[in-house]
């Protein structure tokens, strides 16, 4: 009987921290901001999953240094991820038809995305309707949930994309790992357009209509989410 390797080691997935701010342009220190980095990396500040904001919701007592030049501006600044789960592992285990290789295989892959408290300011002193802004920053918490229920609905698809055989367990982890990247990095591409077409139509405080209109229309898409998953 021929020893079988096995090992779960934990995925180093990158996972995506998203600045959107409400502002009265779109200059571009204005614009939808995103960074990806390593899921092991990301902040453990006080992080909610999606559900309606209120200006409570902005713990951040000053705007982060990114746009402390020109706080005047913005309305507010919001602080989302798009991440997988931290614990996700890596199931690898030797292959039966031949024990020198090794296949790697996410296990629970499972994305969410958060609103970031600690890190998200509202300026007291916005000029634009309060119900406006905070209706705008929900819109991009939105688009963040949907971008990771997207990404949960290709789990399966993904767990095969990223289910990869090498020679060496490490060489096995990092090709899976690979493929993980490639989709969150794709994932990112996508997110980011649709955040930027939105601040596009409805960033200058004057655009209710057109906010309103996408706000109905990814609610509709959510509760159809909903309604599907039960």
């Amino acid at each position: 009987m021929r020893n079988e390797f096995h090992r779960v080691l934990g995925a180093s997935m990158l996972a995506t921290v998203i600045v959107s701010a409400s502002a009265c342009g779109l200059r571009s220190f204005e614009r939808p901001q995103s960074q990806t980095v390593s899921s092991t990396h990301l902040s453990t500040h006080d992080l909610i999953a999606y559900r309606m904001l209120d200006v409570g919701d902005f713990h951040a007592a000053a705007p982060p240094g990114v746009i402390a030049a020109h706080a005047q501006d913005f309305w507010a600044y919001s602080c989302l991820q798009l991440r997988p789960r931290n614990d996700a592992p890596l199931a690898i285990v030797a292959t039966s038809t031949n024990p020198s290789r090794f296949r790697a295989t996410p296990i629970g892959l499972h994305y969410s995305a958060y609103f970031d408290r600690d890190c998200s300011w509202w300026n007291p002193a916005g000029r634009a309707p309060p119900g406006y802004t905070l209706q705008h920053e929900q819109i991009h918490f939105l688009i963040t949930e949907l971008a990771a229920r997207r990404l949960n609905a290709r789990a399966a698809e993904i767990i095969r994309a990223a289910t990869v055989e090498a020679a060496t367990p490490e060489a096995a982890r990092e090709a899976a790992q690979q493929v993980l990247r490639s989709v969150m990095q794709s994932a990112v591409r996508q997110v980011d357009a649709v955040h930027l077409a939105f601040d596009r139509d409805a960033s200058k405080g004057a655009h209710i209509d057109q906010q309103q209109a996408w706000w109905m229309r990814l609610s509709a898409q959510l509760d159809n989410d909903d309604s599907n998953s039960k």
